[in-house]
């Protein structure tokens, strides 16, 4: 594998991670603002996914 492959791999799988804690997060929220927080850091991510493929 070249380093451009290792990195997107890395990307990815750290982007999956996170993704994770957010849905364990979304979970436990009440509070509308920790919501928002949420939605806008998966959005992050979605683009960041987005990115990382386009490596």
């Amino acid at each position: 594998m070249s380093i451009k492959d290792n990195i997107k791999e890395e990307l990815l799988r750290l982007i999956s991670l996170e993704r994770e804690t957010l849905y364990a997060r979304r979970n436990y929220v009440t509070d509308m603002s920790e919501h928002y927080q949420i939605v806008c850091e998966e959005n992050f991510l979605d683009k960041l996914e987005k990115f990382a493929n386009s490596i």
